[in-house]
């Protein structure tokens, strides 16, 4: 019985490892490399790719529409020249609907769903035919999550913000449309965005891990891969604009052209009320994998400012606290007086400024003269008492007779 329950065991374990390779095999065979190089910010950020890290508040939610057309994009033959311009995906539209949660200061969950409009012509590209892509056709799924490690916790004043994060992507997509690899994608990432003023700049540097075993272009497959973004923007009251570049790099054949697709982006953001609107245009710089001829962006959000209590001069003392809210000050301590410039020093608290204190360590009263102002009161001197006038002498008796 026991031996039995032994081969038993081994017939289902061998059975399992055969399926699981079978399977494996067929996804391999038939999985195509995504193509779509565009990768939108969580929804709420000043820009398309660049995140702002809009972290602060508090269940603070943005959800809104990021879409992004994108021309020619980029496949290969093994030789060069005007062949690598393939028409296979001629044109790519990705709508990206998507939402972001502050739950609390700091901690971002982000979602996007994307949704692919794309068209093209079936190609041979070495001998292999490739089909055009069928319409619409869902993208893979991306759930996120960022923490703030160290930096700013308000939007309203100047500084830097340093975070972590990373990204699940989920094999939804479809491999015959060239929208998904067919396997699941993580990526992790650290950024930062810093303001100064109206300047905004947002930075990030992240690894991907990709599979090597979905089906290339011509000996351009796809794998783990390094990415880098970075953005400056230019704030005028409710708008920001600014250039973007980003790009990546299959790092088992790194910075090598075909393997290295590089993009530039120029947009604006505007917002009217809770609601803000993007525009862009860019290009591809380095014509890697996916890259495409030319690129237009749109956003339209709902993205509600965070519920940071009021500091209108930015000096750090909050206006509910602030004995000058309209101009920028220290916070002393001291109670009538935080939030404003800082005073002229009065150590002894009479009243009377050092400067001008003839008795600054002792608390004074105020007089006309420099010699005695600030200084104690003296007591009046006595007057010495008056000495009883002398006795008269006595009379001198009269003469007789």
């Amino acid at each position: 019985m026991l031996r039995r329950s032994r081969h038993l065991a081994r017939a289902i374990m061998t059975a399992g490892m055969v399926v699981a390779a079978t399977f494996g095999t067929a996804r391999s065979a038939r999985a195509q490399a995504l193509l779509e190089r565009f990768d939108p910010a969580a929804r709420g950020s000043r820009f398309f790719v660049a995140d702002s890290l809009e972290l602060e508040g508090n269940a603070r939610f943005a959800a809104g529409l990021v879409t992004s057309y994108g021309t020619n994009l980029r496949t290969f033959r093994q030789s060069g020249g005007d062949a690598e311009r393939s028409n296979l995906v001629e044109h790519s539209l990705w709508l990206h609907p998507g939402a972001s949660l502050v739950l609390s200061p700091g901690a971002r969950f982000a979602i996007d769903v994307p949704v692919a409009l794309q068209s093209g012509n079936d190609v041979s590209l070495d001998r292999t035919t490739y089909f055009a892509p069928s319409s619409p056709r869902l993208g893979d799924v991306k759930g996120s999550f960022d923490l703030r490690l160290v930096g700013r916790k308000r939007d309203d004043v100047d500084g830097a913000v340093l975070a972590a994060g990373v990204s699940a992507y989920l094999p939804t997509g479809s491999f015959e449309s060239y929208t998904s690899d067919d396997f699941a994608r993580v990526a992790f990432r650290v950024a930062t965005a810093v303001r100064v003023g109206p300047v905004l700049v947002a930075g990030r540097v992240g690894y991907t891990y990709r599979t090597d075993e979905a089906t290339g272009f011509s000996r351009v497959s796809p794998g783990s891969e390094t990415n880098l973004v970075l953005g400056v923007g230019y704030s005028y009251g409710p708008l920001v604009t600014g250039p973007e570049l980003y790009g990546s790099t299959i790092l088992k054949d790194a910075f090598q052209r075909r393997t290295t697709p590089v993009e530039v982006l120029y947009g604006a953001h505007v917002s009217i009320g809770d609601i803000r609107v993007g525009g862009g245009l860019g290009t591809a710089l380095v014509t890697g994998l996916g890259a495409p001829g030319f690129r237009g962006v749109l956003s339209i959000e709902w993205a509600p400012p965070a519920t940071a209590p009021a500091d209108r001069d930015r000096d750090g003392v909050l206006d509910a606290d602030d004995m000058c809210p309209d101009v920028a000050g220290i916070d002393s301590g001291v109670v009538g007086a935080r939030g404003c410039p800082d005073a002229p020093s009065d150590r002894d608290h009479d009243g009377i400024v050092d400067v001008g204190d003839a008795c600054a360590d002792v608390p004074g009263v105020k007089t006309m003269d420099a010699k005695t102002n600030g200084c104690p009161a003296r007591a009046p001197e006595e007057t010495p008492p008056t000495p009883a006038p002398a006795p008269l002498p006595a009379p001198l008796p009269a003469p007789e007779g």
